[in-house]
């Protein structure tokens, strides 16, 4: 792990990403960058800014901008204030850029530097707040990037009790690398975790067998366990009964089947659930 891209709003989630990344960084030693992106979209015109008894009044763009650069400058320094605090501020840059997010984001990944880990909140400064929603600018990040995106709660908690959602596929085994490449961070309980086909046969080698013994042979300590039942389901009740702190798992399915967001099961379980989660891919 070598470098982190964060990318903020002004929602409630911004302390909790930095948060994330500052933990990460300082048990890997990443540089960060931090991200605040004006989209363009919203200077092309002017925007109505509330009624009064006249009717609407506008605010012109100029204003608009300005609004913009005192919401990153107030942004800025809290983002410099918490890794600071963390004596971590000397490897930390701040960004405030005008484009679109997805460009520039993707610009980033492939610089020479290149990014190993996306931090992003689960919901923007406009989204609804009820349990499980994804904010659509975080879904749109996720479905469009090739490295890990960590999609950070609303309120940061040390991840004690982290789950691996493991089912074969390509991108599960991304999830896998992913939690070897971070395994200096990860020193509290690891629950490898894998859902059987309703269907299936009862006996056989575990698949979870060969996957466990590599996370031990890193220093991970590790809880494996076979759910049955539909997979989505068999993993929140998991979540819930284990207190589950930090889910990783991949974007996609053993079935590859691509949905608008990512897949079927992986989506289903981020609505049903508030925790962190960190949603792999393969490249």
């Amino acid at each position: 792990m070598e470098n982190i891209l964060v990318c903020l709003d002004n929602s409630l989630q911004a302390a909790s990403c930095c948060a994330h990344a500052l933990t990460i960084a300082k048990m890997s030693g990443a540089h960060v960058d931090v991200l605040y992106v004006s989209d363009i979209r919203s200077f092309e015109s002017c925007v109505v800014a509330e009624m009064d008894p006249d009717g609407i009044t506008p605010v012109a763009v100029g204003h608009l901008r300005t609004l913009e650069e005192l919401k990153a400058k107030r942004i800025e320094k809290n983002v410099r204030n918490i890794f600071q605090n963390g004596n971590y501020g000397e490897h930390v840059d701040f960004r405030h850029l005008h484009g679109f997010i997805l460009d520039i984001i993707d610009e980033f990944v492939k610089n020479e530097r290149g990014v190993d880990l996306i931090v992003i909140g689960r919901r923007g400064e406009h989204s609804g707040s009820f349990r499980g929603h994804i904010g659509g600018t975080a879904e749109r990040i996720i479905k469009a990037s090739t490295v890990p995106c960590l999609v950070a709660a609303e309120k940061y908690t040390v991840a004690e009790r982290i789950m691996v959602a493991y089912d074969g596929s390509e991108h599960s085994e991304a999830a896998i690398g992913n939690l070897l490449g971070l395994g200096a961070v990860w020193r509290g309980e690891v629950h490898l975790v894998t859902v059987e086909a309703e269907d299936a046969m009862p006996g056989g080698e575990s698949p979870l067998e060969r996957i466990s013994k590599l996370l031990r042979d890193a220093n991970i300590n590790v809880i494996t366990a076979t759910l049955s039942g539909k997979v989505n389901e068999a993993i929140v009740r998991y979540i819930e009964v284990h207190s589950i702190d930090m889910l990783i798992m991949g974007a996609y399915g053993h079935s590859g089947i691509r949905h608008f967001f990512v897949g079927s099961n992986t989506a289903k379980i981020l609505a049903s659930t508030d925790i962190t989660a960190i949603v792999c891919r393969s490249r």
